[in-house]
């Protein structure tokens, strides 16, 4: 049955296709937890030479936004569809109340929307996966289930790195829809890479097009990285947090990311000094970047190796190649939180000596991640442009070289990536079944090389109480709650004023008004279900700065939940 099914589909969407041998390749790559300026093209310090040299030869986004937190990203930028539809109006582990039973929040991909993957695969192309998923643990709401012919992920929202990491998640692993064991050499970035490898060398031999979804664990926390590597960075983070977030900024400038005059956002409320640390302290912190930005080179190196083999293959000119991150920079310091603190106590070693290595489970905490999200405002969780602007790269046959300062979201990706592989979204209903038609819009005619402009248009976040709505790419409604703000709505103009310094909506008090109503308009139209309290893990904690906002939130002694 499954199987007329598709092969039905084949045929119906045969008609909306281009021809095979005129059909690109895909390669999505997606890295988790990822800072706007982490990359040397945004104007970070770590070394990326080969992601740097995908901006050169395509298009830089720098105005990309995805959803606030993993889950509701990929959910969007697996089917086009607004996150509030998809099963994942929130992270499944973080639901509230009322959001436990209404639609749009099932915590799984539900089946009110139909995957890219299974798009493509019915258009005839191979669909392949490597990496994280974290799109719900049933077997139904799995890769293999959701159109990957090909697939070895990690089901959960984070695991560790190297194959003897503490198991402090419950991570479990699948190869096809079956349970799997990863090596005893496993280490994530490497073996999803060499794993996606062997993956597209089977397309090749049965001469089809491919789409490839490679989705990095890395940097999501723990932070593991190899040694050499975090030795390597050591030096450099020494130097600090206020250092290295007033270079960023400058680098930018110099790049013209930001304009000459802008202003990034200060250190986060209540994050000390680097200067009023401890040498003991300061050493400990200067290590922690250090394995966070090995694991970024990490990446870059095997985005490289990926690139080598494609033209190795002569694939290479026929590939459109699109690497994002999921969402902005972790600020949480996840092995402090008390719910897990003593879980990964007991299992981990968090030493000097032994971070970064396979028996600890350490993350960067909110003094690094102001640097990743430099020069844009706070964190991961949060609707601020530093929590929900991230970078995004595209470079392939017929695509421009430049730079787009467009307005552009996760879910206009995937409807885009549609238009360019000539496949068709179904509209209303798919296999039999009644399914959202597409929320994104593609964005294709910004990569040809006369451009375009942006349209007018809206774009909407939401999550954990903070709210924000943005038109042209231009002016933000922005509403931030507890812990982070009075839950009261402001205007930033986020072209001059990307780290959301000064309100103007005393200004432009109508136009506050109009994004406002929009907003709620939009709020019935998806279906938001606001979270009844506080988030019970305040995005940004972190016990060792008992000032920053989140912690002072939370109680150091706060029962798990």
């Amino acid at each position: 049955m499954k199987r007329s099914v598709i092969l039905l589909l084949c045929g119906w969407l045969g008609a909306f296709t281009a021809g095979a041998a005129e059909r690109p390749n895909v390669v999505l790559i997606v890295a988790d937890d990822l800072g706007y300026s982490d990359l040397g093209a945004f104007g970070g310090e770590i070394h990326t030479p080969n992601l740097d040299a995908l901006a050169a030869r395509g298009l830089q986004f720098t105005q990309f936004y995805t959803a606030s937190a993993c889950s509701p990203s990929r959910a969007m930028l697996m089917t086009g569809v607004d996150n509030h539809r998809t099963g994942f109006g929130t992270l499944a582990e973080t639901r509230q109340g009322a959001q436990h039973t209404a639609h749009g929040y099932e915590g799984y991909l539900n089946s009110s929307v139909v995957t890219l993957p299974e798009l493509l695969r019915a258009a005839g192309y191979r669909t392949l996966m490597t990496g994280k998923w974290h799109l719900g643990l049933i077997p139904e709401s799995g890769p293999h289930a959701r159109g990957f012919e090909r697939s070895y992920t990690m089901t959960h929202g984070a695991a560790g790195h190297f194959g003897k990491s503490p198991r402090v998640m419950g991570e479990a692993y699948f190869e096809d829809g079956r349970p799997v064991v990863p090596p005893e050499s496993f280490y994530s970035t490497d073996f999803f890479t060499e794993r996606l490898i062997e993956y597209i060398a089977e397309s090749l031999e049965a001469k089809q097009p491919f789409f490839a979804y490679l989705a990095y664990t890395a940097p999501h926390w723990p932070l593991h990285a190899p040694p050499d590597l975090i030795d390597k960075y050591i030096p450099v983070y020494e130097q600090g947090w206020d250092v290295l977030r007033e270079r960023r900024a400058e680098r930018m400038r110099e790049l013209g990311l930001i304009g000459p005059d802008t202003r990034p956002a200060a250190r986060m409320p209540g994050l000390p000094a680097w200067s009023e640390l401890s040498e003991a302290e300061r050493r400990y912190e200067a290590k922690r970047m250090a394995i966070y930005a090995a694991m970024v080179e990490r990446i870059d190196q095997n985005v490289g190796r990926l690139m080598r083999f494609l033209e190795s293959r002569g694939v290479a000119s026929n590939t459109i190649v699109v690497f994002l991150s999921d969402n902005g920079a972790e600020a949480t310091e996840m092995e402090t939180v008390p719910a897990l603190a003593g879980r990964i106590g007991e299992s981990s070693d968090n030493s000097y000596e032994s971070i970064g290595g396979p028996r600890s489970f350490v993350s960067y905490g909110p003094g690094w991640a102001g640097v990743s999200a430099a020069p844009l405002s706070w964190h991961k969780g949060v609707s601020s442009e530093g929590g929900i602007r991230t970078p995004l790269l595209i470079a392939g046959p017929g695509i421009a070289k430049g730079r787009r300062t467009h307005s552009v979201t996760i879910a206009d990706l995937a409807a885009t990536i549609l238009e360019l592989t000539g496949t068709q979204h179904p509209g209303t209903r798919f296999a039999g079944r009644p399914v959202y038609p597409l929320d994104g819009v593609s964005f294709a005619r910004l990569l040809r090389p006369e451009g375009g402009d942006g349209g007018s248009r809206l774009v909407f976040a939401e999550s954990y109480g903070s709210s924000a709505v943005i038109l042209e790419g231009r002016w933000k409604a922005l509403r931030l709650g507890a812990p982070w703000g009075d839950g009261s709505w402001r205007l930033y103009d986020v072209q001059q004023d990307p780290a959301e310094l000064r309100d103007v909506s005393r200004e432009n008090g109508e136009l506050l008004g109009e994004l406002v109503r929009a907003y709620e308009s939009y709020t019935r139209r998806v279906g938001v279900v606001p979270a009844e309290r506080e988030p019970a893990l305040p995005w940004g904690y972190s016990s060792r700065y008992r000032q920053v906002p989140a912690s002072r939130a939370l109680p150091a002694d706060a029962p798990a939940h």
